[in-house]
């Protein structure tokens, strides 16, 4: 856990040959509570892209726009010396996707939010700066989707829980491994 706080800014932008133009900026800011001890983190991501290139048989050129913006509270704490724990909150998630011909409606419409998620992880430091990790999160999110593309056109509420073990090592300073598994499920109910 640090001991300072510590502010951090990436910005990303990718121009797709076929599709849009993707851009994102994510922020993050952590602050020690007790240093050394446990701290908390509030993490910002907001991405959104624009464009055509996309040609959709039967239909032509498309343009494809898509966002999503979210922000999560994190909590961490070294509760022994090799153990640290951690409680993650989602405190705003939201994420849309479109796909729209020269001429007329939408042919794909999707806006969903999270109506809650969080997540919970433990990490053992087996080595000084080797980890091995677990991590449960849960989420619920209000889909909606419409236009013609659309398989089930409505609104619907996607509920997911993952189940994640990660263990790494540092083979020299220079060349750090890691291995992850992952394990989840998703269920869906109007």
């Amino acid at each position: 856990v640090e001991t300072q706080p510590t502010v951090g800014l990436r910005y990303n932008s990718t121009g797709l040959e076929r599709g849009p133009a993707v851009s994102s900026l994510l922020g993050s800011y952590f602050h020690p509570l007790r240093p050394g001890k446990d701290g908390l983190q509030l993490t910002v991501l907001t991405m959104s892209g624009e464009g055509g290139g996309l040609a959709l048989p039967g239909v032509g050129a498309v343009s494809t726009s898509m966002m999503s913006n979210a922000w999560v509270v994190d909590y961490g704490r070294r509760v022994a010396p090799q153990w640290t724990v951690g409680l993650s909150i989602l405190g705003h998630e939201r994420t849309g996707l479109s796909l729209t011909p020269a001429l007329g409606p939408a042919l794909f419409d999707l806006q969903a939010r999270a109506s809650y998620g969080a997540r919970l992880g433990i990490a053992y430091e087996w080595q000084p700066g080797d980890f091995l990790g677990l991590l449960w999160n849960t989420s619920r999110e209000k889909v909606s989707t419409s236009g013609a593309m659309a398989s089930a056109p409505g609104e619907t509420h996607a509920d997911s829980t993952q189940i994640a073990l990660g263990v790494s090592h540092h083979f020299t300073p220079q060349l750090l491994a890691a291995l992850e598994y992952q394990s989840g499920r998703m269920s869906t109910a109007n």
